[in-house]
Parts: C-alpha cells; structure tokens; sequence
C-alpha cells in the first residue's frame, strides 16, 4: 500500500493512497473482493470504502452516505468525514481529488473513455458547483498505463480530436492529457501529481489488464474526522 507524496502534508486529514498486488483484488464481482476491503480498512482504521459500478462513462455520485445498493458510475464525491472512496483500476487512472479549505474529496475511474469524455475535467467543475475553487485542489493520479505502453491500432479514428495532441504515432500519453484537462479546469500545475510507474510496465508490482490480469488495485480517500 503506498501513499500520494502530494496529499503528505495534509496526513493529519487525509488518508489515500492506492493498493499493489500484496493488497489483494479490489475487483468487486471476484470472491477476493470483500476480503481485501475489509482487510485495507482494518489495516488503515477506516470504515469500509464505498465503491462503485465502473462503467467508463461520466457520471458523477455525490455521497453523503453509504448507499445501497451499490451505485453506478466512475466519480465519487463526498464532504462526509469518515466515508471512504475507491475506485478500482488496471490500467486505467484512479484520481484523487482533495480540497483542503471545504474538504472535499472524490475518487474518480478514467480510462480511455474517460479521458476521452473528459470526466476528470467534469467532476472537478461539479465540486466547483459545489462550491470548491479550482485553484485550491489538488489532484493525484494513480500508477496507470503510461504513454509507453498505452497503443492503440487506430488512435487518431479511435480517440476525439481533443485527444489528438497526445498522439505519438500508435501510443497515447493519457498521462499528459489528465493533466491538460485538469489545467483547463483551473487546478494549477503544482496542484498535480502525475505516476511515475506503468502498470503495464510494473506487471509484477500492480494488476494490469493489457498484461492480461482479471484483478484490480484499489485507490482511495478517506476524510479524517475534524478533530483527529
């Protein structure tokens, strides 16, 4: 299990960080699943996290409690103190939004179609509607697919226009392109945390779906209760 460096400052807030494979799958309609949840909510004294159906779409949940049954969507946002969020990933990027002056957090899944539909950028202008200033988050990407590996047969066809800059002959830097959605957004580039390792490259250390795992890591936040 290991640690955002950008959130460390705010250790006394926060807790988040992003699973390997010694955590176990965090694939939810695998056995292991609920085991592996209990078990990273043990070792970090939370309660368990509230996850959701990844569907690579847009929507975005904005939860003040648990809910049941488990919803569907690939952003979640809440301002509620011990209320953990995760999404789960192989591949694709988990994101961690954090505003320190409302604490507020969200979990967001964004794989291709996601950057693609750009729901990076779109959960960010809905925590501005919630009142949330751009300029005040900070934004963490999980270890992801990088632009080493991330080949596409036809990127230019496959991928809209606005993708297009991250193009580099088959592969695609959705790494650079994250960070360019979150810069329109308005979150300034020493608010962003980018990887530094390829899961695809890193198969040994994380699950990654195009070297063929089923399994997924887990990606989470957690607000502390104000007082601790």
């Amino acid at each position: 299990m290991l640690p955002f460096p950008l959130f460390k400052p705010f250790a006394n807030q926060l807790v988040a960080g992003f699973t390997t494979r010694e955590e176990g799958n965090f694939k939810e309609d695998q056995p292991a699943f609920l085991p592996s949840l209990k078990r990273l909510s043990d070792q970090l004294g939370i309660t368990e996290p509230v996850t959701s159906y990844q569907v690579h779409g847009d929507a975005i949940l904005v939860i003040q409690k648990p809910p049941v049954p488990r919803p569907t969507g690939d952003a979640l946002i809440t301002r509620t103190p011990n209320l953990p969020l995760m999404v789960k990933v192989a591949d694709c990027q988990g994101v961690l939004i954090f505003d320190p002056k409302t604490r507020t957090i969200a979990a967001v899944h964004s794989g291709w179609r996601g950057s693609a539909q750009n729901i990076v950028g779109k959960t960010i202008t809905r925590m501005a509607e919630l009142g949330c200033r751009p300029a005040d988050l900070l934004v963490a990407v999980s270890p992801s697919i990088g632009p080493c590996c991330a080949e596409f047969t036809d990127p230019i066809q496959e991928l809209p226009p606005d993708l297009h800059p991250f193009i580099h002959g088959k592969r695609v830097d959705f790494w650079a392109a994250t960070k360019a959605q979150c810069l329109g957004a308005g979150v300034p580039e020493s608010g962003i945390e980018l990887p530094t390792e390829c899961t695809r490259c890193h198969a040994d250390r994380y699950f990654s779906h195009r070297h063929g795992d089923p399994e997924r890591i887990g990606v989470f936040i957690a607000l502390c209760h104000p007082e601790a």
